[in-house]
């Protein structure tokens, strides 16, 4: 039975399967917080964008047999725990960060000035009918009688036709699409390409220049070759990417992705002698613009490394924090970076080291140093494969070196203050460590 509940009568379920088993309806709106804050944040800012819960998906409550007069919330917690913080962001005060908190507090300061949603429309059923239709929302297509989800080649088709712009990856699937004819078995192997591994491979300069790929400042990519001959070399990627021949971690850097289309053979590369006069679209549209000319060969002032480029990405909330901090911050303040490097290097090794239950054992008394801590990450990085040889070795040579960019240097500038670093400095430090901080983040 539809109804129209206050919030303040929803209770948030206490055994919701997101979390371990908590005390209170308030210790869950907090752990939901603490354990997603950025999506947390990000729902209550959609919430605050559009004035409303997602009017498709309804929230599915059952009456209180401990409290008369309320409702236990099933279906939407997370989407009732937005709108509680919003109401009163008090509730997440010490279970999240300062940023996340003030994030909050600005959200919620912008909602209450417009029209807060203070009755909700639930599905009112009775616990046990609840469970077969929550079972199907979340249990997978169960042979298509529950959620059958869209793949990224129709996520991607839905986001232009309602006016988005076609992503540069979406452009070549299409192609890939429309050379095979809609054949099903091509069909499938399109959906379970990793579009943002393709997206990587079609963004590099190696793979534009050896296929002949140019991209205008819309956005529209053009190829060099015709459809055939542009077919050979995408055929080969997309087989190599739906199989899980082809991981992230081989196209990782740009050497990576170097040496993947370098060992293409004769039969997967477009025939020099067929190269166009002039570009076609990749993707046919009624109003394609004209072909980018080609650039013109000229000196241009190399870009700056980026902390983003590090692809660093911290699963523990306070080093999702720093590293998001940090990215704002210019590397010119190299005295903050090279301080919080040195904590954030520290913290991520400690953080993986806990997940991965490897104990290390005291290597200087009854103290574990960073060395032998960091020694111990990379031997579990190493043998899992998550980083190869060459790697693990330049990542031991640092962490036992007495050189600019070890363990070691970093300490000297949290503890020598007559020691001053330079932006370039941190760069090196940054770009050195990148590979085994993405790894212990990855895993």
């Amino acid at each position: 039975m539809r109804s129209e509940i206050a919030l303040t009568a929803l209770i948030l379920d206490t055994e919701n399967p997101r979390l371990e088993i908590q005390p209170t309806h308030r210790d869950a709106v907090r752990e939901l917080f603490q354990t997603e804050p950025k999506k947390m944040l990000r729902l209550a800012e959609d919430i605050v964008e559009h004035g409303a819960l997602n009017p498709l998906e309804k929230i599915g409550a059952s009456a209180s047999e401990d409290h008369p007069g309320r409702y236990v919330v099933h279906e939407g917690n997370r989407r009732i725990a937005a709108l509680i913080a919003l109401h009163t962001p008090d509730i997440v005060t010490g279970a999240v960060s300062a940023a996340v908190e003030r994030r909050l507090r600005e959200f919620s300061a912008k909602y209450l000035k417009g029209k807060p949603v203070n009755q909700v429309e639930c599905e009112v059923l009775p616990l046990d009918e609840l469970k077969h239709w929550i079972a199907l929302r979340h249990t997978g297509e169960n042979q298509g009688a529950g959620i059958v989800e869209w793949g990224p080649v129709e996520k991607g088709r839905y986001l232009e036709r309602i006016g988005a712009r076609k992503t540069i990856e979406m452009q070549f699937l299409d192609r890939y699409l429309k050379h095979t004819a809609g054949d099903p078995e091509d069909a499938n192997r399109a959906k379970k390409v990793p579009t943002t591994n393709l997206r990587r491979l079609l963004e590099s300069a190696a793979v534009r220049k050896k296929f002949g790929i140019r991209v205008d400042d819309t956005g529209w990519a053009f190829s060099d070759y015709p459809p055939e001959e542009m077919f050979k070399w995408l055929r080969r990627v997309i087989h190599d990417l739906s199989s899980g021949k082809l991981k992230v971690r081989s196209i990782y850097r740009a050497k990576d992705i170097e040496r993947y289309v370098g060992g293409f053979a004769d039969p997967d590369l477009p025939d020099v002698k067929k190269v166009l006069t002039e570009p076609i679209a990749v993707e046919p549209v009624g109003k394609a613009p004209s072909p980018p000319p080609p650039k013109e060969e000229r000196r241009r002032k190399p870009k700056r490394w980026s902390l983003k480029e590090a692809k660093i990405h911290p699963r523990h909330p306070r080093l999702q924090d720093i590293m998001e901090e940090l990215a704002g911050i210019s590397f010119d303040k190299a005295n903050i970076h090279a301080v919080v490097l040195r904590v954030f290097l520290e913290l991520s090794t400690d953080d993986f080291l806990r997940r991965h239950r490897v104990e290390v054992l005291p290597d200087k008394g009854k103290h574990v140093t960073l060395k032998a801590r960091l020694l111990a990450a990379i031997n579990v990085t190493e043998t899992k494969k998550w980083l190869d040889r060459k790697q693990a070795s330049a990542t031991r040579q640092l962490a036992g070196s007495s050189k600019l960019h070890s363990a070691g240097t970093l300490s000297d500038y949290v503890h020598n203050q007559d020691l001053h670093p330079s932006s370039s400095d941190v760069i090196a430090i940054w770009k050195s460590l990148a590979v085994y901080l993405a790894a212990v983040h990855d895993h």
